[in-house]
């Protein structure tokens, strides 16, 4: 684990040093999360999932595709209610 010091800039701004981004390959405009723990400061890469948001012809569509029996479609459920 490496230390730098680096500056605050006027509008609460931080570089982060050029080697410490090439090492954990943050590229410019990456999201990252900054959590604070008393006077401790944590940054880590974001991770992003893209999610599609479907219109209702489109999950009409898939329930019409639907080849699931109605027991395998309870058992599914079942599992997925008791493993979350």
């Amino acid at each position: 684990m490496g230390r730098n010091i680096v500056l605050v800039g006027k509008r609460g701004q931080v570089t982060l040093p050029a080697q410490i981004r090439k090492t954990l390959g943050i590229k410019e405009g990456e999201p990252l999360i900054i959590e604070y723990d008393g006077e401790k400061l944590i940054i880590r890469k974001a991770m992003v999932v893209p999610v599609k948001i479907y219109s209702d012809e489109e999950v009409e569509s898939y329930i019409q595709e639907d080849t699931l029996k109605e027991g395998e479609r309870e058992k599914i459920k079942k599992h997925l209610e008791t493993s979350s």
